[in-house]
């Protein structure tokens, strides 16, 4: 059984502790496991080959995880797009999870604050899944026929949002009745 520091309010608590358990646990293989495949193409073979002479780079597929996209475009510069992805798809998914933490397992005194922050977040709280199929549909868009299939990491990461939000319904109903 797992003993809380302070008084518990029940059976939806237990049961919200062990989603949010499951949501932390897919969040970190669903953000480093292969999420995306992506198929650079030009249009045209010739093309690549000529441009793959010049620049060095190469046209061959590569396979991404969410942490592994997010390192790549911040130390290639693209600074909107990776504290973008940073931000809605890595920081805010670990913020909500540790306010559902300090529910469960914080002072009772705290959980006003974070009611209010996650009844804040949850006005946000599909952004990061919004901003990966962004992405996404973006990439999809390039010229030149440029292939990209989400990998098996996209359904896992999208199950560890929906647990949270599980788990942040639970707790909402539970303190709400009562809130010590």
């Amino acid at each position: 059984m797992i003993r809380r520091p302070y008084r518990s309010i029940g059976d939806a608590t237990d049961l919200a502790l062990l989603i949010i358990y499951a949501s932390t646990v897919t969040f970190v293989i669903g953000a480093s496991v292969p999420f995306v495949r992506m198929e650079p193409r030009l249009g045209h073979r010739w093309l690549e080959d000529v441009v793959g002479v010049v620049s060095g780079e190469k046209f061959e597929p590569q396979v991404h995880s969410l942490l592994g996209m997010t390192v790549t475009l911040l130390s290639h510069r693209d600074l909107l797009l990776g504290i973008i992805l940073l931000t809605f798809s890595i920081l805010f998914p670990i913020l909500k999870l540790g306010v559902l933490y300090v529910l469960c397992f914080g002072n009772p005194a705290r959980r006003n604050w974070a009611l209010h922050t996650l009844a804040v977040a949850g006005k946000w709280s599909l952004l990061d899944v919004l901003v990966v199929a962004v992405l996404m549909v973006s990439f999809k868009t390039f010229p030149g026929g440029t292939q990209l299939a989400p990998q098996w990491g996209v359904p896992v990461f999208a199950l560890s949002i929906l647990l949270s939000m599980i788990a942040t319904g639970l707790l909402k109903s539970s303190f709400g009745r009562n809130p010590d």
